[in-house]
């Protein structure tokens, strides 16, 4: 045909990567949690122990800038550490705790739960089962606790105590706007130490043990629906030894008599 190959050039086609990058991403989201003083080196290593995704440090430094996650860019200064106070109260709304944990749907992959416990009587004082995990549904949630317990009054949550971990979610500028809007005292936990955090950290493992593992969940909707059913009974129907064996419900409304 009297075309000169060495003049032919086939164009490379773009291989649609989303999908990957969009597991790596969470991926590094959830070691972000885990690890929250790691850099992207680190980051990229615990990739590859842990998920077997063949990632370099490029690709990890690249994910990490994009979303705010670097060393650099997460917020740092003073932050107010527990130390040795154990998670308890001794009357209502004096301490709250807050976490997260996760559970896998068919049709929508890895979910979230986030909770907030009075640390008074064990009982769940809101909750969210979300397929997002980022600030705004903690803060939604946290929100609507707060309205919930206080109405629209402010000044009654003032000094309120609420412990959590160092999480990219609960240090988020937008999370830290709602405790001061409503005179909340934060405390974090000091890093790889949840023992400290332990009534939440309870609360997260007993919904695993007794329900998230018992299930093979096929839609976020059967998920969410099981799950909310577990929490309302854990609230009103669980009997606890620290509570007299009664429930968290029950406790409150006979101190309330």
């Amino acid at each position: 045909m009297g075309v000169c190959w060495s003049t032919v050039h086939c164009k490379p086609r773009r291989r649609k990567r989303a999908g990957v990058d969009r597991q790596v991403e969470q991926a590094i989201y959830q070691l972000i949690q885990r690890y929250p003083r790691y850099g992207f080196g680190r980051i990229t290593v615990m990739l590859r122990r842990l998920t077997g995704l063949n990632v370099n440090k490029k690709k990890t430094q690249r994910i990490m800038q994009r979303n705010g996650w670097t060393l650099s860019q997460r917020r740092r200064g003073m932050r107010p550490r527990v130390q040795k106070k154990p998670s308890v109260a001794e009357g209502p709304h004096e301490r709250w705790a807050t976490d997260m944990t996760h559970f896998f749907c068919s049709d929508s992959g890895w979910c979230h739960v986030v909770a907030v416990i009075d640390c008074w009587n064990r009982e769940i004082v809101g909750y969210r089962i979300s397929r997002r995990q980022n600030a705004k549904v903690a803060e939604g949630l946290l929100k609507d606790a707060l309205i919930c317990r206080f109405g629209h009054n402010k000044a009654a949550s003032q000094g309120l105590a609420l412990r959590s971990d160092n999480g990219l979610v609960f240090t988020s500028k937008r999370y830290l706007k709602l405790l001061r809007a409503w005179g909340l005292r934060p405390e974090y936990i000091t890093p790889y130490s949840p023992q400290k955090n332990g009534m939440i950290e309870r609360f997260m493992r007993t919904p695993k043990e007794e329900c998230i593992w018992l299930n093979l969940f096929s839609s976020f909707d059967e998920a969410k629906a099981i799950i909310e059913g577990w929490i309302r009974e854990d609230n009103t129907e669980r009997p606890h030894q620290e509570l007299g064996y009664m429930s968290p419900v029950e406790y409150r409304h006979k101190l309330a008599a």
